[in-house]
């Protein structure tokens, strides 16, 4: 009777060992493709700031286009009419006025080619950062699979660990049945220190 006591105490305590861990390995898979989803989901955002600074850097680009057009008809109108200006008074067309219009010219010019290059600097800015954005995005794919992958290997490991469990309690139980050398642990005999 004790026997049969100790083979559905085994039987039972190996069903709850295979229980256990398959019920675990589909708990990690759970996790797992919860992660996967979560890169998934970083990936696409990833993708769209990258798309958000690369549409940052073409509108700074128009921008500065437009304002380098409208800063060379801002100076084509201030050296217009300095030279009618000029032509009113009667003065020549040599000596200070003209170094004076020189110098304004270059003034200008340096004024323009100063905003041009803020305004290419400031959408470099913005591509570099879309193009380390787009490196980023694939890293997060690779994880993404990364995890999938470690679910389907999670829910493996859970059957395994199950089957393994199942055949430990079996061939436990089996041993006691056929009255091989089998010992028996001496908690299952009654005792703590009997063995």
């Amino acid at each position: 009777m004790a026997e049969t006591v100790a083979m559905v105490a085994i039987a039972a305590s190996a069903g709850l060992g295979a229980y256990s861990s398959i019920r675990g390995g589909y708990m990690q898979e759970r996790a797992m493709k919860a992660q996967a989803g979560a890169m998934d989901r970083q990936a696409a955002i990833t993708e769209r700031e990258a798309e958000t600074e690369r549409q940052q850097a073409e509108i700074i680009e128009r921008e500065r286009q437009i304002e380098e057009g409208l800063h060379e008809k801002k100076t084509d109108k201030i050296l217009s009419e300095y030279r009618a200006r000029m032509a009113r008074s009667g003065a020549a067309m040599s000596g200070s006025p003209l170094e004076f219009l020189g110098e304004t010219a270059g003034e200008l010019g340096y004024e323009r080619e100063l905003m041009s290059w803020q305004k290419r600097r400031e959408g470099a800015i913005h591509l570099d950062r879309a193009k380390v954005l787009m490196a980023e995005a694939p890293m997060y794919r690779l994880q993404g699979d990364i995890y999938r992958k470690g679910a389907k290997e999670a829910v493996t490991q859970g059957w395994l660990g199950g089957a393994s469990s199942l055949l430990k309690g079996g061939g436990m139980a089996y041993g006691m049945g056929t009255g091989s050398n089998f010992q028996m642990p001496g908690v299952i005999r009654g005792g703590w220190g009997n063995t």
